[in-house]
C-alpha cells in the first residue's frame, strides 16, 4: 500500500521538525516546506496527497492563498490549515477550508487528518454552502456513525460545542433524527453513502 504523502509548509523550524516528526510516526510520507514558495516548488515536482499548512508564513504568501493554489492545480488533494492567532479559523471558514486551532494535541492532528483523508464530503455540493466547515466535518463524523463524545474529541472541541454543531445541523436541515439527516445529506450530495 502506497504512503500518503503529506505537504508540511510551516515556517518555524522547530514547529516544522516536531509536526514531521508525528506525521512520520504514522507512516505518513512527508515532504517539509518553509514556506509557500518552497512548498509550490516541492509540490510541482512530487505532487502531495494532503497539504498541511499554516494560515500564516513568512514569505509573502499566506497558507490561505497557498492552498488554494495546490486546490486549483489539483483538486483531488486534501487540505488542512494551522494556526494559533485567533481569527484564522473564520478565514479558513470564508474559504471554505478545514481548520485546526494552535496548540492540539499530536493524536488530534493525525485524527484530523485522517478524517479529512476519509471524509467524503464534496467541496462545492449544491447545498453545502448552508453549513459551515465545522459543520460539514461534524456531519462526516455523524455519517462514520460517531456520537457528540467522539466528534468532540476527534475535533478537539468540548461536547458542548460539537453538540451545539449537531443541533446546528439538524436545525438546518429541518430534521430532529439522524438517519433522516443522513437521507437527506447524501440526496443533496453533502456525503456520500
Amino acid at each position: 500500500m502506497r504512503q500518503t504523502v503529506i505537504l508540511l509548509a510551516e515556517d518555524e523550524p522547530d514547529v516544522r521538525r516536531f509536526l514531521a516528526f508525528a506525521l512520520k510516526e504514522q507512516d505518513f510520507s512527508v515532504l517539509p516546506a518553509c514556506n509557500a514558495h518552497e512548498a509550490l516548488d516541492i509540490f510541482h515536482k512530487q505532487p502531495a496527497d494532503f497539504l498541511l499548512t499554516d494560515l500564516e508564513l513568512a514569505d509573502g504568501m499566506n497558507g490561505l492563498d497557498l492552498a488554494e493554489q495546490i486546490l486549483k492545480e489539483q483538486p483531488e488533494t486534501k487540505a488542512l490549515l494551522i494556526s494559533g492567532s485567533p481569527d484564522s479559523e473564520a478565514l479558513a471558514a470564508e474559504r471554505g477550508l478545514p481548520f485546526l486551532g494552535k496548540p492540539f494535541l499530536p493524536a488530534t492532528l493525525i485524527g484530523k487528518i485522517r478524517q479529512l483523508l476519509g471524509t467524503k464530503i464534496r467541496r462545492n455540493a449544491k447545498g453545502a454552502e448552508a453549513l459551515t466547515t465545522r459543520e460539514q466535518e461534524v456531519l462526516a463524523l455523524v455519517a462514520e456513525g460517531c456520537r457528540t463524545k467522539d466528534i468532540a474529541t476527534r475535533l478537539g472541541i468540548s461536547f458542548k460545542t460539537a453538540a451545539s454543531h449537531r443541533s446546528r445541523i439538524m436545525d438546518k436541515f429541518g430534521v430532529h433524527n439522524v438517519v433522516v439527516l443522513l437521507r437527506l445529506a447524501i440526496r443533496k450530495g453533502l456525503i456520500q453513502p
